[in-house]
């Protein structure tokens, strides 16, 4: 039997520069699921020059499975994720949206864009950028483990 093909959104802001390490990371775990192939779309590898690029995002931001939204305060910050990205990912109760603690973010302080009624994954509650090391791998591969189950869940609606 085949894998489902399942196409992850990746949002996250450009100056969190540990955002390619964890995906690097997460990639390594994502490629031998048993039950899954998954596809992750992240602007930096999939935008080509020259190609309207808000275009781009909003198609893959349509066609997706779910989405990962690596959370930072640069994030939060960005006017264009929160006008353009967030609404449309917080918004949708049909496709998962797991929100990633990338970096500590102050939800009592700091406008939370809705993302603060979500269960946020880290590990132990500690963001990414807290860890070194092994402990980076367990991150990613406790992050691959709640995809696993998220999909699971969902069944046949992921395919």
């Amino acid at each position: 039997m085949g894998r489902t093909p399942i196409c992850l959104f990746v949002c996250w802001a450009h100056s969190d520069k540990l955002a390619g390490d964890l995906l690097h990371r997460l990639a390594r775990q994502l490629a031998p699921s048993r039950r899954y192939e998954y596809r992750v779309w992240c602007d930096e590898k999939e935008l080509l020059p020259g190609r309207r690029w808000e275009a781009d995002i909003e198609a893959a931001i349509a066609t997706r499975h779910g989405a990962l939204v690596l959370l930072s305060p640069a994030l939060l910050a960005s006017r264009y994720i929160v006008e353009n990205e967030l609404p449309r990912l917080v918004g949708d109760e049909q496709r998962p949206l797991l929100p990633v603690l990338l970096s500590r973010v102050d939800f009592e302080h700091q406008v939370d864009h809705g993302l603060a009624r979500l269960q946020i994954f880290g590990l132990q509650d500690r963001p990414y950028d807290r860890l070194r090391g092994d402990r980076r791998d367990r991150f990613a591969h406790q992050l691959f483990l709640s995809l696993e189950a998220t999909f699971d869940q969902r069944g046949s609606s992921a395919s």
